[in-house]
């Protein structure tokens, strides 16, 4: 029979025998019983938990917008390129998956994180989105009936997102030479 999803405030809570014995004298050595320091290491953990968890529905989301095949991938990166091509052909379910795939198989030593890399590739994607729309719209803008005024906001705009890009891709670079300089420690 399915148990109830709501809570009780009950947990069972299984763990191999060795983490068992930790977690007990851990409990003893703060002067806790076991319920005491679970309750306390789940307080402790439930923030970053949360922000991991918001971060990755997040990306979900954002990997439905990874663009169609008219907007342009804007990297010379081999790697990023080959992920969003290759995620852009899957259902939008299985995105992620495969960009942390296409991350863990064909990044170099020394590269960040496959989940690190996946965000990079839907935050680029984003924006180049957002700066292929705004294209069009500058391109069209008798279609639009734009005023002058909202015209040179949108250059603005355009700015903006073309600078977010190239800033990214610093970004990326920095990211890449600190990890092969960790990694080669």
């Amino acid at each position: 029979m399915a148990r109830s999803k709501r809570a009780s405030g009950q947990i069972t809570f299984r763990c191999p025998v060795e983490q068992h014995e930790e977690l007990l004298e851990l409990a003893t050595i703060l002067g806790v019983d076991l319920n005491a320091l679970l309750n306390m290491m789940v307080k402790q953990s439930l923030p970053s938990f949360r922000k991991k968890a918001k971060k990755q529905a997040a990306m979900h989301l954002a990997c439905g917008r990874l663009g169609s095949d008219e907007i342009a991938i804007p990297t010379e990166e081999a790697v990023i390129r080959q992920m969003i091509l290759a995620a852009r052909q899957a259902p939008v379910q299985d995105r992620v998956q495969i960009l942390r795939d296409f991350a863990d198989r064909f990044s170099e030593p020394g590269d960040p994180s496959s989940l690190e890399t996946a965000y990079y590739a839907v935050e680029l994607m984003e924006r180049a989105t957002a700066l292929h729309y705004l294209r069009y719209m500058r391109a069209h803008r008798r279609q639009w009936s734009l005023r002058t005024e909202e015209e040179q906001l949108l250059g603005q705009l355009e700015q903006h997102l073309e600078q977010e890009i190239d800033k990214m891709k610093e970004k990326r670079e920095l990211d890449k030479q600190r990890s092969r300089e960790k990694k080669g420690s």
